[in-house]
């Protein structure tokens, strides 16, 4: 789908095309720095009758004030891990001890992923995006885990790979974070301005 709003996020997609059939899965691409989508998304249907209904009926529809572009997809898998040149699990950078999550639950919440992260070692904070233009505000669908280990974020990243990281039914995509703290406008769950907590 080409022509996302630059203001929306998977829950938005999820439910406009859900005049066509309810979407299994909804993958939104965005920029890292920012978290503002890319301005295009995947919009995956347990039955392919859905999707064909989908571009016959939603095909150049105006979506949040966007005319929307619509084709049939062909890739096979979606890449929820980062590979390297052979296609294995890419090993992160060097220092790397935080991941960006994306697919979330909508309903998640912090308590819920770190219980889901801990397999992989002890967590040190998981910072979720808020959309707080929103009334009310809502998740947007991605986050940020901060391990205490460097060697947890591969582990994640194999389980995302091996399609066995999932949260209330959604399967999640992981991606390797260098920087382990957000921008300064990045927000918690609650509105509020991200502050790192210490551990002792």
């Amino acid at each position: 789908v080409e022509g996302i709003s630059y203001d929306a996020n998977e829950a938005d997609v999820e439910m406009f095309f859900s005049q066509v059939g309810k979407p299994s899965e909804v993958r939104m691409p965005r920029w890292h720095d920012s978290g503002k989508p890319r301005g295009y998304a995947h919009v995956e249907f347990q039955d392919s009758a859905d999707a064909k209904r989908a571009i016959q009926q939603l095909n150049g529809q105006r979506m949040m004030g966007r005319y929307l572009k619509l084709e049939l997809g062909h890739e096979k898998k979606a890449v929820r891990a980062p590979t390297d040149a052979t296609g294995a699990v890419a090993k992160p950078p060097v220092g790397c001890s935080t991941i960006f999550v994306k697919n979330l639950p909508y309903s998640c919440d912090e308590d819920a992923i770190r219980q889901v992260m801990t397999k992989f070692g002890a967590v040190r904070d998981v910072r979720l995006a808020v959309d707080t233009s929103a009334n009310p505000p809502r998740l947007k669908g991605f986050g940020y885990v901060h391990f205490e280990n460097q060697s947890s974020p591969f582990k994640a990243a194999q389980a995302a790979f091996a399609g066995s990281l999932a949260l209330s039914g959604r399967q999640l995509c992981v991606d390797y974070e260098v920087s382990a703290k957000p921008k300064g406008s990045f927000r918690r769950v609650d509105g509020k301005l991200w502050e790192e907590t210490a551990t002792k």
